[in-house]
């Protein structure tokens, strides 16, 4: 007689019915682990680091147009004063 749970034949294991649906669950459930690892969790490092980044560039990198027409004046005068 079988079991309700699991049948062996030539070492394989076979599952039927609920065994079988509780089986790929965990095996789905692994999967989405392994996801999370992989894809989720490099996101939250990568992502603040990012925006670190973005917002250091900004802070240092970003001149108003008034600055930049003082430097270029600026430039242009000590050109001149070589020449």
């Amino acid at each position: 007689m079988a079991k309700a749970g699991c049948l062996y034949s030539g070492g394989e294991e076979f599952l039927s019915g609920l065994s079988r649906w509780w089986f790929i669950r965990g095996k789905r459930s692994k999967l989405a682990t392994e996801i999370i690892k992989g894809v989720m969790l490099p996101q939250f490092v990568i992502s603040p680091l990012a925006v670190l980044l973005v917002w250091l560039a900004l802070a240092r990198g970003v001149y108003t147009p008034e600055r930049i027409t003082a430097t270029h004046t600026l430039a242009r005068q000590r050109r001149l004063e070589s020449d």
